[in-house]
C-alpha cells in the first residue's frame, strides 16, 4: 500500500519526462554505438585500401594532393590530360610516371575512403553530444579521434610530397592504428557491461593482456621496417620472388618474433578461457584472436615462400591491424570489470 501511495504521489508529468529522457538516452546510445561500429569498420577498409595501394605500386597514381591531376575526379585516359602533365604535376622534382588509369583510381578510391572515414568520425562526435550529461569520455575520445583524423589527412599530403618516403608511409599507417584504438576505446568503454560477479585473477589477466598487446605492437613496428626494406628491394630487384633475399636482418627478426607471439597467445588464451567464461563475448573474442593470429602467420609463410604475391601484402597488413585491435578490445573490457575481493591482495 505504501509503495502504491509513493508512486501515485509522483507527479504524472515527472513520470512522462523521465520516460522520455530514458527513451532519448537509449536511442542516443544505439546511435552512438552504430556510428562507432561503422567508423571502425570503415577505418579497417581504409587500412586495407592503403595496403592495396602499396602492393600495386599505386601510391603516386595521383601525383598531387588533395586533387588528382588537378581535378577532383581523376581522368580515365591519358588523352584527358594536358600534353605536359608529367611536367605540370611534378612533385618537388620527383617526376611523374606515365599515366596508368588503374593506379590512379586505386589511389583515388583510397583517398575517398579516407575522407569518408573523417566524415564518420565527425558523425561520432555529434552522436556523443547527447551522452555528455552522463560522462564526457565518449565525446572526448571521439573528439581526439577527429583531431587525429585531420592530422592523418595532412600526413597523407606529406606522404605524396615526400614521393612515398618509406618512413612517412610507416608513420601514416601507425597513425591509422592509433585512431582505430581510440575508436575502439570510445565504443567499448561505453557499451561493454560490467559483470555482477567479479572476475578472479583480474590483475593477472590485465597484465598478461597488456604484455601481449605490447608484443603485437612490437611485431607491427618490425613489420613496418620490413615493408620499408621491401620498398627498397622492389627498386633494385624486379622479380618479386627475389625480394626476401634483399630484406636483410630485420626480416629474420620479424619472422622469428612470430614464434614468441604465438607462444604468448597460447598463454594468454589459456588464462582468458579459464577465468572469463562468465563474460560471454570476451570468452568468444579469444577464439577470434586465435583465428586472426593463425591467418596472419599463414600469410607470412605465403609471403616468404610464394614469391611475395601482391594479394597477400594488404591482407597481411589488415590481419595484423585486426589482431592488435582485438587484443586492445579485450584489454578495454578487462579494465571495466571488478576484481574478486578474494584475489585483490594476491593476483597469482
Amino acid at each position: 500500500m505504501s509503495e502504491s501511495k509513493t508512486v501515485s504521489a509522483v507527479p504524472r508529468g515527472l513520470w512522462s519526462a523521465s520516460f522520455r529522457a530514458a527513451r532519448l538516452t537509449d536511442a542516443a546510445e544505439r546511435r552512438y554505438r552504430l556510428v562507432g561500429l561503422l567508423t571502425i569498420g570503415l577505418v579497417f577498409l581504409v587500412i586495407l585500401a592503403g595496403g592495396i595501394v602499396r602492393a600495386t605500386g599505386s601510391g603516386m597514381g595521383c601525383p598531387d594532393w588533395p586533387k588528382c591531376f588537378g581535378s577532383w575526379v581523376p581522368p580515365t585516359h591519358e588523352s584527358q590530360l594536358p600534353s605536359d602533365y608529367q611536367t605540370r604535376y611534378n612533385v618537388h622534382g620527383h617526376g611523374v610516371e606515365p599515366f596508368n588509369a588503374a593506379k590512379t583510381w586505386t589511389e583515388y578510391i583510397n583517398r575517398l575512403l579516407g575522407a569518408l572515414s573523417g566524415v564518420l568520425v565527425f558523425g561520432l562526435v555529434l552522436a556523443a553530444v547527447p551522452l555528455r550529461t552522463r560522462t564526457l569520455l565518449p565525446l572526448a575520445l571521439a573528439g581526439i579521434a577527429f583531431v587525429l583524423m585531420a592530422f592523418q589527412g595532412w600526413l597523407g599530403a606529406q606522404v605524396v610530397d615526400s614521393n612515398l618516403a618509406p618512413y612517412m608511409v610507416s608513420l601514416h599507417m601507425l597513425v591509422a592504428l592509433v585512431i582505430q584504438f581510440i575508436l575502439v576505446a570510445a565504443v567499448a568503454w561505453r557499451t561493454t557491461p560490467v559483470l555482477d560477479v567479479p572476475l578472479r585473477r583480474l590483475g593477472l589477466l590485465r597484465s598478461a593482456t597488456l604484455a601481449f598487446l605490447l608484443l603485437v605492437l612490437a611485431q607491427i613496428l618490425l613489420g613496418t621496417r620490413v615493408r620499408e626494406a621491401v620498398d627498397v628491394a622492389a627498386l633494385e630487384i624486379s622479380d618479386r620472388a627475389g625480394w626476401v633475399d634483399g630484406l636483410g636482418l630485420v626480416y629474420y627478426v620479424h619472422r622469428s618474433f612470430s614464434i614468441l607471439l604465438v607462444s604468448g597467445s597460447v598463454g594468454l588464451g589459456w588464462l582468458l578461457y579459464e577465468y572469463t567464461r562468465q563474460l560471454g563475448h570476451l570468452y568468444y573474442m579469444v577464439s577470434v584472436l586465435f583465428m586472426l593470429l593463425a591467418a596472419e602467420v599463414l600469410l607470412g609463410v605465403v609471403l616468404a615462400y610464394a614469391g611475395f604475391p601482391a594479394w597477400a601484402q594488404p591482407l597481411h597488413l589488415l590481419l595484423g591491424s585486426g589482431l592488435a585491435v582485438a587484443v586492445f578490445f579485450i584489454f578495454m573490457v578487462l579494465l571495466k570489470q571488478k576484481q574478486s575481493p578474494t584475489n585483490r591482495t594476491n593476483p597469482l
